[in-house]
């Protein structure tokens, strides 16, 4: 199965934009190595990954997306790097809707092992819709690599679990 948009060299890329699409049954919506991109207002599912961050790729914003995956991953997978040039960081995921009713892993998944960990990815504000209050929305080492704040998750998109 093919990517939906795939966003190649490594720290390519500058000042893009990913905007206003409807990407669906690809194996992943969108896969990107680059730099300096905004992913926003976009309708994405993916059979793995809604969106996948790797290869170096720096500095971008995910912002207003609706995100859907199945059965693997939800939304936003942010793997390590093979080589220090190659560490994913600087990422942003903010406001967006994360359809995690029909998956059993988390939302956002930022890996823990290798030598080149993503770094500094901040998420936020970001509303993620589960089939039970004790699924993991997030899962990422919060001392090293990300900061989550305010996000609130939702027992079948009605009734709050928390944040």
């Amino acid at each position: 199965m093919l990517d939906g948009i795939n966003f190649g060299g490594i720290r390519t890329g500058n000042n893009s934009r990913i905007e206003n699409n409807f990407i669906n049954h690809v194996a992943e919506g969108i896969d990107l190595f680059g730099a300096n991109i905004i992913v926003a207002n976009n309708d994405i599912g993916g059979r793995e990954q809604a969106i996948k961050l790797i290869h170096g790729a720096r500095d971008i914003q995910i912002l207003n997306n609706h995100l859907t995956g199945k059965p693997r991953i939800a939304g936003v997978g942010i793997w390590t790097g093979t080589e220090e040039g190659r560490r994913v960081e600087n990422i942003r995921i903010s406001h967006n809707v994360f359809d995690m009713r029909y998956t059993t892993v988390p939302g956002i998944f930022v890996e823990r092992t290798g030598q080149y960990l993503p770094g500094n990815v901040l998420i936020e504000e970001n509303r993620f819709l589960v089939n039970a209050c004790d699924r993991e929305a997030v899962s990422c080492d919060e001392l090293h690599q990300c900061r989550p704040r305010d996000n609130e998750k939702l027992h079948e998109g009605v009734f709050s679990c928390g944040r």
